[in-house]
């Protein structure tokens, strides 16, 4: 389909019918990225203390949270008085989330999370806040001139109910994408979609950045270029975009790579510019890197929980939300010439960080790094505090590599009592979710933030 047909003819009435018109949020969303730094500071600070007092009124759940730790909405003046507003969390919203809904009447649609972690995530959201999502999307990935509904493969999960893969193959054809299931990444299936992006000749790939690598491997393997996918661009979702993944796709892509970086319950966060930085979406949300203990932000160069507010979202308010990741926080402004804040490097999920028997975080990335050579793939579980076993399937020069000596490295890392094991297997299936995640914790879950 033509991009103007499905943008002009698809696309915008069907917001248009769901109350979701994104048009006007997205000359807002633009107006807001020209401001200046403190400008921006003054615009966000002036919707925050609006959202403070429509919850402390309409939401039963905030008013009585205020209340116990005595804060009034009319006394947060600065980041300081902010920051005593206690932390939400994930179990909080599944056990609240009827009181945490405004007792005002709004028109919402219900949403939920993969529960990628296990637990699923369920809440609503009002239409002006998902038109403001979509507006704040889209803004981002004009910055790599892609436009509204230009075609796009992707590479994410396909749940094996029909009905539900009938409603998702009915979105992709109207707004004009193609899909390779990241449950099937085969080498039939890849061949497959190779040739189907050749004839739809799509300008961008999205998807999570383990199988859009994978898919590049299997390509070469099987004597297919990838750069004949004819891509201008990859945006990279879902996951830790790790330096060597993204430079194996820029090689076999031949394309520039973007890291988004979201949530299901808020849409992108961060988002990176042609200058590569990532950028916070400061007209949606309110994002704190905080100290996991203090709640406190950190100061400009340090690792924290990413905290965020949703400064959009009436009908169930997200206020100093913790998403569970951690990332660094940025100083300075960008040569690209937008003043909104920035992140340093995202080190992933607070539960992809490994604990060691001597009470140290390391974060899960770590294998990555070091388990590249001679292994196709792996998977790493966290069976008790001083248990870790690995899963490879064996790559190219396997045979040379020596699981004994990677175990020692790791002991710089995991300390002197943790016990390593590896096995070595066929295949290690994908999460349920459809994205894929090197280490995974069975520890129990970290206590939450006061």
């Amino acid at each position: 389909m033509h991009p103007w047909i499905a943008r002009n003819l698809v696309y915008y009435p069907i917001l248009a019918f769901r109350g979701e018109d994104m048009r006007p949020q997205l000359d807002e969303v633009r107006a807001f990225n020209r401001l200046s730094r403190d400008a921006m500071q003054e615009h966000q600070w002036r919707r925050l203390r609006a959202l403070l007092q429509y919850v402390h009124e309409f939401s039963p759940y905030n008013r009585e949270a205020f209340a116990r730790h005595g804060i009034s909405p009319a006394e947060i003046h600065t980041p300081a008085d902010f920051a005593r507003v206690p932390i939400l969390t994930k179990d909080a919203i599944r056990e609240h989330s009827a009181q945490m809904a405004s007792t005002e009447k709004r028109r919402v649609t219900h949403r939920h999370t993969s529960g990628s972690t296990g637990v699923p995530l369920d809440f609503v959201k009002d239409h002006d806040a998902l038109a403001r999502m979509g507006a704040t999307m889209h803004d981002c990935y004009s910055w790599h001139g892609i436009e509204i509904c230009d075609r796009q493969c992707r590479i994410w999960g396909l749940p094996r109910e029909f009905k539900r893969q009938a409603s998702i193959h009915t979105r992709d054809f109207l707004l004009n994408r193609i899909r390779l299931s990241s449950f099937d990444v085969s080498d039939e299936s890849s061949a497959a979609f190779f040739q189907k992006v050749r004839r739809f000749r799509p300008k961008f790939m999205y998807g999570v950045p383990s199988y859009m690598t994978e898919l590049a491997l299997r390509l070469r393997r099987l004597g297919l270029d990838p750069a004949d996918m004819g891509l201008h661009v990859i945006v990279a979702t879902g996951e830790i975009l790790y330096p060597e993944q993204k430079q194996l796709m820029r090689d076999a892509y031949t394309c520039p790579i973007v890291n988004e970086y979201g949530t299901t319950e808020s849409g992108i966060l961060a988002f990176a510019c042609p200058n590569d930085q990532m950028h916070v979406m400061g007209n949606n949300v309110y994002l704190e890197v905080v100290d996991p203990v203090t709640g406190q932000e950190v100061a400009p160069g340090e690792s924290g929980e990413v905290v965020i507010t949703d400064l959009n979202s009436y009908a169930m308010p997200f206020v100093r939300y913790r998403v569970g990741d951690v990332a660094e926080k940025k100083a300075g402004t960008c040569a690209c010439g937008r003043e909104l804040p920035m992140l340093g490097h995202i080190e992933g999920r607070l539960e992809d960080m490994l604990t060691t028997p001597e009470g140290k975080k390391v974060a899960g990335g770590m294998f990555y790094y070091t388990l590249t050579k001679g292994i196709r793939k792996f998977k790493v579980y966290q069976r008790a505090l001083d248990r870790i076993e690995v899963f490879v399937e064996k790559g190219v020069d396997f045979d040379q590599i020596d699981l004994n000596a990677i175990r020692e490295k790791w002991r710089v890392y995991l300390g002197p009592t943790m016990n390593v094991s590896f096995q070595v297997v066929e295949e290690i299936p994908a999460d349920k979710s459809g994205k894929f995640r090197y280490f995974v914790s069975e520890l129990p879950n970290q206590p939450a933030l006061a």
